[in-house]
């Protein structure tokens, strides 16, 4: 037997909701941005009840009290922070198309994702690609330990430096330089240099 429910367009949302937090579909972000669809109506809700209650009579605006309640409603039906709520209206409001996208698929948090929509538009794809070269040499770094079984900050960097200005004289151009935003410079040492020392190409010390 097929049950059918006559459901508004916001009970319908809500439902949808409720449905996904269960099976965790959905990220955060998903779901705040479709609860947000709500926030007018449950706006007018709240202000409607107040001024059943004799309070704010022709007033269109909700005071601050109502308005965290109205974001707290929000929340709840996202299954979410009420703070998380606040943040994803920001990022909605000042936020790359490009941050939204990746909050989308998952690549970056919430929190994250606000920290860089304080920044002015232009640079927020700068600090964005930024954050993802980071994650990139953290994990050169962290499979770089696990292969050879030892920390790679235990190389001698002298050593490493004088293999480097060796090379370059001997192959211009085999040494990439780029500069990074990142606090702490890392040399990542290719193939080709080991390959180089181990046929005593360039010194193994420094």
């Amino acid at each position: 037997m097929t049950v059918e429910y006559s459901l508004t367009d916001e009970n319908a949302l809500q439902f949808m909701l409720s449905l996904q937090r269960r099976r965790n579909c959905w990220n955060s972000f998903i779901r705040i941005r479709l609860a947000l669809k709500l926030e007018g109506s449950l706006h007018q809700c709240a202000l409607k009840n107040m001024q059943l209650g004799g309070k704010y009579k022709g007033s269109a605006n909700l005071p601050k009290a109502a308005e965290i309640h109205v974001r707290e409603q929000i929340a709840s039906i996202a299954g979410v922070g009420g703070r998380n709520v606040s943040k994803v209206k920001e990022i909605l409001e000042k936020g790359h198309p490009r941050i939204i996208g990746d909050l989308v698929n998952g690549s970056i948090s919430i929190n994250r994702a606000h920290s860089l929509c304080r920044l002015p538009l232009r640079n927020q794809i700068e600090a964005l690609t930024e954050e993802y070269c980071g994650r990139a040499v953290s994990e050169v770094e962290n499979e770089l330990s696990i292969q050879t079984g030892n920390d790679i900050s235990t190389l001698d960097p002298a050593a490493v430096l004088n293999n480097l200005q060796q090379q370059e004289q001997q192959q211009p151009g085999s040494v990439l330089v780029q500069l990074s935003r990142r606090k702490r410079t890392v040399i990542l040492v290719g193939q080709d240099l080991q390959r180089l020392m181990d046929q005593g190409v360039v010194s193994s010390q420094p």
